[in-house]
């Protein structure tokens, strides 16, 4: 049997579109809709009239033609393709394409241009079309609103190095500035900080001190507010290996949350022992329970133990070994975490949205963060501390 084909929007252009229809489906049955203005055409076509619709609206358009009841018509004659006369790309093409949809053809539809070219379409492809700038629009206007939520987040939260309770750091900010400023007592005079960042280690420092913090090029931006409020920049850029000062010259050396960040830590260690005057300290503090951060640049985690024995090796000796954070602490701050940065990632959209309702995740933290706080005085040698520290002496 011949291909059915029903021709639409015909007008003075229907001659064209008859054509490129028999030059494309030779031997197809063509059926014309057109509204009554246009049948004038019809005949200079060839079209019989039993293969003729004609809308008896004054106007050839969607809502008239469903009004009208030809889409009926349409499905009962059980066309196999729809051809459209138009160019299917402008605004008033795509408008049709949409609702030439509800006439139901199942083999799709052609789009005939005005000079003849044909091509063959399926439903989607035009929609798809016509929804594209909408989508883009939409998908900008999601990305502006997506940044403008985090950075309300950001706001609300408070700075990664002072969080407020319901931060997702707030615990391991909680542990450090509770147990760091009794080990770094014993630190006095030029205290230089390996790896400052943004001078984060100041603060656990007493009275008596003059800190110099030193950092690469590259290191932390003290600038960041989403990190800190109260960073302040290197005085030195200087790798850790290579400390600009002379032999035994510092009344202390402080490493917080950095030896797990080189290939060699024996060497910031030797290079430690050198700067250090005999009776000098060094405070070391590397996480232990805590996500890889820094990447690729993460290389290990210490027990206490282990980064006493890294600091033994290299000639100190060693007067506190400690395990900070109770292990239900650890616990609930790495679940945060999970929560920040591993769903917020994720490849299933629904653990994005979850992530996306922070919110929800605020007052969950803040909740979480107190009870981990009054639960961790009961624990007194956690087995799985936040972070571990060493004060270690230089030999005299």
């Amino acid at each position: 049997m011949p291909e059915t084909v029903l021709l639409l929007r015909s007008g003075r252009h229907l001659e064209v579109g008859v054509r490129a229809l028999e030059r494309t489906l030779p031997g197809c049955e063509i059926s014309v809709m057109c509204s009554r203005a246009d049948e004038q055409y019809l005949a200079d076509a060839g079209i019989p009239g039993e293969r003729r619709l004609v809308c008896e609206a004054p106007r050839f358009s969607a809502w008239q033609v469903l009004r009208s009841g030809m889409a009926r018509r349409v499905r009962q004659a059980r066309f196999q393709r729809v051809a459209m006369l138009s160019n299917w790309q402008d605004g008033a093409g795509q408008v049709n394409v949409l609702w030439t949809s509800a006439l139901l053809a199942p083999g799709g539809f052609l789009a005939i241009s005005p000079s003849g070219d044909l091509v063959t379409m399926s439903w989607t492809q035009p929609i798809a079309t016509l929804c594209a700038p909408a989508v883009r629009r939409l998908r900008r206007w999601l990305q502006v609103m997506a940044s403008a939520w985090q950075q309300l987040r950001s706001r609300v939260e408070g700075p990664e190095l002072e969080p407020r309770v319901w931060h997702s750091h707030f615990l391991s900010a909680w542990v450090a500035e509770r147990a760091l400023p009794a080990l770094a007592r014993p630190l006095k005079g030029r205290v230089l900080d390996v790896g400052a960042g943004t001078g984060y280690a100041a603060r656990f420092l007493g009275p008596g001190t003059a800190y110099l913090p030193t950092d690469l090029p590259d290191g932390r931006d003290a600038a960041d507010a989403a990190i800190s409020n109260r960073g302040m920049r290197p005085v030195v850029q200087c790798s850790g290996i290579a400390l600009p000062v002379r032999p035994a010259t510092l009344d202390g050396v402080m490493a917080v949350s950095v030896l797990e960040h080189v290939p060699d830590p024996g060497a910031i260690l030797r290079e430690a022992y050198r700067a250090l005057r005999p009776g000098a300290r060094a405070l070391l503090v590397t996480p232990f329970c805590f996500p890889f951060h820094g990447e690729p640049n993460d290389y290990r985690r210490w027990t206490a133990d282990g980064l006493a024995h890294e600091a033994k090796a290299c000639g100190f000796e060693i007067e506190r070994a400690d395990r900070l954070g109770a292990s239900t602490t650890a616990i609930v701050l790495n679940l945060h975490l999970l929560v920040k940065y591993e769903w917020r990632r994720s490849q299933a959209w629904w653990l994005r949205g979850l992530a996306a309702a922070w919110p929800v995740w605020l007052i969950w933290q803040g909740f979480a963060n107190v009870t981990a706080m009054a639960i961790d005085r009961y624990e007194s040698r956690p087995s799985l501390p936040v972070m571990v520290a060493v004060l270690a002496r230089k030999p005299l």
